[in-house]
């Protein structure tokens, strides 16, 4: 009897040890989802591996504690969501749509051909993914607790959207394509050869980028920015926003509408800039600016020892004007069109300058050379410290200098205004035709040619007017006490 019930314990031991057996067997078997078959509303956790295979799709999976699942070739999920604990893996030619992973949850897209599109990392997520995966519509969010971090390493991520306590960063050969910093985000791109295209820093974004990162189609808004020592392309900076190009950076084709454009320091530069809108650029410390546009009551600033070319200023009204101020930094070959001032200060230096209609042109302290006045332009030089040489007045145009300005090689055309030399001398003037120049007491006008059609005036005691030529046709009027 005992024998017998010792029979019986041994056999349901075995039975047990079997039924164990084949559960862990089981336990230990992944599901697959294979060509033509489809899943939806899934939840898989750790006794329930899942492989979507050539031809499956599983729609509606939640991925838990231990879960996972493996998108392989030619295998779809779509709308997956992955918690703590869970893992989605896209591998080669697998696809995954519309992903959104929570804290402790982690996607990965690490092989070759793997496309992942619409995916949302939640605060604590984990999405990783290498070289050659296709990864589209990335939003990195807030929700959930604690920070969010990416990165990009010899890859390529496109329509990304960094949140609140959110971090992406672009290391060396990553590209991340229309890429959006919200407030409170951060992106990264501090090493070589990193590419941001398409960027925009919304107020309280944050970014920081090095040494040979090249940026193209950014937009900043309400926010402060920096470059240093890279390149920086087709950046537009709306109202309240500003950027600084610093440390031998560059900007080409940069839209200033209502922000501010700095460039600083010898090596620095920019090329192709656009100003409208109260916008404003400082051009300072060496640093160069070449081909500006100004629309509008937009700005220009150049200073210590800095210099800008090829501007081109045209405002809108009196009210709304383009200006241009060159307080010790030099600007060379600048047109202002209607409503546009320029003011030369600090000892600063302006060449091939165009004065147009409705525009003024103010030499203070410093140098102006090979300027010309047309209709409605004028030019004025009020003080000792202004410096003017080779002025063309052309109809309509006027020039005004005061007693101590040194004027020279100043050229009329027809109908220009020149205005009188009282207490100050004028050298190498043409006055020409229905032109007028009139030397008052105490001012002396050296080498002046008069042209037909041209008056010179000199009535008053103590009027100097030496080395003068009378072209046929023109007048001179002069009295007793002249010399």
């Amino acid at each position: 009897m005992v024998n017998g019930f010792r029979h019986f314990i041994a056999i349901k031991a075995a039975l047990l040890a079997g039924c164990l057996a084949l559960f862990i067997f089981y336990d230990a078997q992944a599901r697959d989802i294979n060509d033509g078959d489809s899943e939806s509303g899934l939840t898989i956790d750790g006794s329930d591996p899942l492989n979507i295979n050539s031809g499956g799709t599983v729609s509606d999976t939640t991925i838990e504690s231990q879960g996972i699942v493996n998108v392989n070739d030619q295998g779809t999920a779509n709308n997956t969501t992955v918690n703590s604990g869970g893992t989605i893996n896209v591998n080669t030619g697998g696809t995954a749509n519309t992903v959104v992973v929570n804290e402790g949850g982690d996607i990965y897209a690490e092989e070759s051909g793997a496309k992942a599109d619409n995916v949302t990392i939640n605060h604590g997520g984990v999405f990783g993914f290498s070289t050659d995966a296709t990864v589209t519509n990335i939003t990195f969010t807030d929700e959930g607790g604690s920070s969010t971090t990416g990165s990009i390493d010899n890859k390529t991520a496109q329509d990304i959207v960094i949140g609140e306590d959110s971090y992406l960063i672009v290391n060396d050969g990553g590209t991340a394509n229309n890429t959006t910093v919200n407030s409170g985000g951060y992106i990264s791109a501090i090493d070589s050869n990193g590419t941001l295209t398409g960027l925009t820093i919304e107020e309280g974004g944050n970014f920081e980028l090095s040494t040979n990162v090249t940026i193209t189609d950014a937009t900043i808004n309400g926010q402060e920015a920096s470059i240093q020592d890279h390149n920086a392309k087709d950046f537009i900076i709306n109202d309240g926003s500003s950027l600084t190009v610093e440390g031998g950076g560059t900007a080409d084709n940069t839209q200033v509408n209502g922000g501010e454009l700095t460039v600083t320091g010898s090596g620095s530069s920019a090329t192709n800039t656009t100003i409208t809108e109260n916008g404003s650029m400082t051009v300072t410390d060496q640093a160069t600016a070449d081909t500006i546009t100004v629309n509008g009551s937009g700005s220009i600033d150049v200073s210590e020892g800095a210099s800008v070319s090829n501007s081109t200023l045209t405002g809108t009204s009196s009210e709304e004007k383009a200006t241009i101020t060159v307080d010790g930094g030099s600007a060379n070959t600048t047109t202002l069109n209607g409503y546009s001032d320029m003011t030369i200060t600090g000892g600063g230096s302006a060449e091939t300058t165009t004065v147009g209609n409705n525009s003024s042109l103010t030499v203070d302290n410093g140098t102006l050379t090979g300027t010309t006045i047309q209709s409605g332009g004028t030019i004025t030089a009020d003080t000792s410290t202004a410096t003017v040489n080779d002025i063309t007045i052309q109809n309509g145009g006027k020039f005004n200098f005061s007693t101590d300005a040194t004027v020279t090689d100043i050229k009329d055309g027809t109908g220009g205004s020149l205005g009188s030399i009282e207490n100050k001398t004028a050298q190498d003037i043409t006055v020409g035709d229905g032109s007028s120049l009139t030397v008052n007491s105490g001012g002396t006008a050296n080498n002046t040619t008069v042209n037909s059609g041209g008056t010179i005036t000199a009535t008053e005691s103590g009027a100097t007017v030496d080395g003068a030529t009378l072209e046929e046709g023109s007048h001179f009027n002069f009295s007793t006490d002249a010399t």
